[in-house]
């Protein structure tokens, strides 16, 4: 290379770890300066699902400690695609948090032909929040009380029996249960986790695959039966009632849960904030057991690393459990 190429190089890699700086030094800048406006946080699913309930307390406690408002913005539709779509096209400036679940981040892109977000590209992980302890469940006019009396009525009343489905994840685990045990139902999809409950309770749709702390009241009063819950223990809420594995069933093959994320791209130093703030919130033992213990929401809180890893697994997870179901979303708005 000739003295004056030589000089060119230098010059550009000069430049390079310059701009390289600058940037550090400005997300830095950035980070110290944030939040100085109101923040959004993106919800993919309707109002009074159990990740809505828990956004909705986590929410002000975020903006007590950051000393702006906190947003929160529903915006369901495509089994999860609208909200994810949503935040991934929002700018990566720290001002667009996003609450997710498996659906939008493991599952879409093995359930939908197409989608229009990368969901390892575009979403920048900062902390996974709760598993979601779940139950199976029947309307008592159906006057079944186990799995395999549902099983068996639905095989002896083909095309009759129909089920909630208001999640892909919920959708992948029926389907899969009906493929495995030769159960004969309808799926009925939904947006709304208030809706789907609501048509639940009046036996409109009488099976359903729901979150524990929304439906443990109407279990309690006798308004719907619980067949089994998943995980490999039973339920502190619910301990009458035996996992899939005692009822004879293989249990869940993948669990929900619910992360906090930001779109890509976002500084570290604001991920890293919002994360302190989500530790400290959830330190509170009293806050724990009355948000999340008490609503059967498992806390699952791990740093952005171990999230990203623990992603990783979980979509690899998700392709051979859609894979072996051969379901598929050809079109999630149906």
């Amino acid at each position: 290379m000739s003295t004056q190429g030589l000089r060119t190089a230098l010059k550009a890699l000069t430049g390079l770890l310059g701009l390289s700086l600058g940037l550090g030094l400005g997300a830095a800048a950035l980070a110290q300066t944030y939040p100085d406006k109101p923040i959004r946080i993106i919800m993919p699913l309707g109002p009074g699902g159990a990740g809505d309930v828990f956004l909705r307390v986590l929410g002000p406690e975020l903006q007590k400690r950051l000393g702006q408002p906190v947003v929160i913005e529903s915006k369901p539709g495509a089994f999860t695609l609208v909200g994810g779509q949503a935040c991934a096209q929002s700018p990566p400036d720290g001002y667009t948090l996003c609450m997710l679940p498996i659906d939008t981040t493991s599952l879409a892109p093995h359930l939908a032909d197409k989608i229009q977000f990368d969901p390892v590209k575009d979403f920048a992980p900062i902390t996974r929040l709760f598993f979601i302890g779940q139950a199976f469940l029947a309307h008592p006019s159906l006057g079944v009380n186990t799995v395999s009396e549902l099983v068996d009525l639905s095989k002896k009343k083909p095309d009759t029996l129909s089920y909630v489905a208001q999640a892909s994840q919920i959708t992948l685990f029926m389907e899969d249960f009906k493929r495995t045990t030769g159960a004969d139902m309808r799926r009925v999809p939904y947006t709304s986790g208030g809706q789907a409950t609501s048509d639940l309770l009046s036996g409109h749709v009488p099976v359903g695959y729901f979150a524990i702390g929304n439906i443990l009241q109407n279990v309690e009063t006798g308004q719907i039966k619980v067949l089994a819950v998943d995980g490999a223990r039973r339920s502190a809420l619910l301990p009458q009632a035996p996992t899939l594995k005692e009822a004879g069933y293989a249990d869940a093959p993948i669990r929900a849960w619910f992360g906090l994320f930001a779109p890509g791209g976002t500084p570290k130093p604001i991920l890293e904030r919002i994360y302190k703030e989500v530790i400290e919130i959830t330190a509170d033992k009293s806050f724990v057991e009355r948000h999340m213990v008490s609503r059967g929401l498992e806390p699952a809180i791990i740093p952005s690393e171990e999230f990203q890893a623990f992603l990783a697994k979980d979509r690899a997870d998700a392709e051979r459990l859609v894979k072996s179901s051969g379901f598929k979303l050809s079109n999630p708005n149906n």
